[in-house]
């Protein structure tokens, strides 16, 4: 998802950062996940996200290399 900048659809107990958590949709069980699939593919919301995608991404790998520098700094 982060690597090629993909909006997904991930279980509602997934930990994510709210970094990114714009581009994702969450379900519970399989009849919402069968509802957002349906939704995403009639309103055109993958593509909406897609676009939308790039600050979240750009805070969230800052995010991770800040916590990697962190992590290397204690050992």
């Amino acid at each position: 998802m982060v690597r090629f900048a993909l909006p997904s659809l991930l279980p509602a107990f997934y930990p994510l950062s709210g970094h990114i958590d714009g581009m994702t949709a969450r379900y519970d069980g399989i009849a919402s996940l069968a509802d957002l699939i349906v939704a995403w593919v009639n309103t055109g919301e993958f593509n909406r996200r897609k676009r939308a995608a790039g600050p979240g991404l750009t805070a969230y790998r800052a995010e991770c290399l800040s916590a990697m520098h962190e992590q290397l700094a204690h050992h």
